[in-house]
């Protein structure tokens, strides 16, 4: 005896992985292949490879010193070559600076207007 319905049912969760693999069969899903000091920046002249804890050391002390940090900020905010890192760090602080400055100024203009008016509007002999 052989069944008439043997057959007629099949789990359509059977050949899923083996649809799934045929569907996307020549693409690169493996994102973590390659070396991470690969330059995939639209610029060539870039370098994105991570700054070591001594270089870092370094440019935090030449940021430091008054005068010299803010030439190495702009050279290295405004370069065509070198580290994109140190790049993006010296125009985000310059970005940040001059927010601060612009802060500072009218904190300045309001308040030291109120003040020349309360203390020093002008002398009464």
């Amino acid at each position: 005896y052989q069944d008439p319905n043997a057959g007629a049912y099949q789990d359509p969760n059977a050949n899923r992985g083996q649809q799934f693999n045929q569907n996307y069969q020549g693409q690169n899903y493996n994102y973590n292949q390659g070396s991470y000091n690969q330059n995939t920046s639209m610029d060539p002249m870039l370098d994105n490879t991570p700054l070591t804890l001594k270089e870092w050391i370094i440019t935090l002390i030449l940021v430091a010193i008054p005068c010299v940090g803010i030439v190495m900020l702009i050279m290295w905010a405004v370069s065509k070559a070198g580290n994109i890192n140190r790049k993006r760090f010296a125009q985000a602080q310059l970005i940040i600076g001059a927010a601060a400055v612009i802060i500072y100024l009218l904190i300045m203009l309001i308040f030291g207007a109120s003040f020349m008016t309360m203390f020093g509007g002008g002398y009464y002999y």
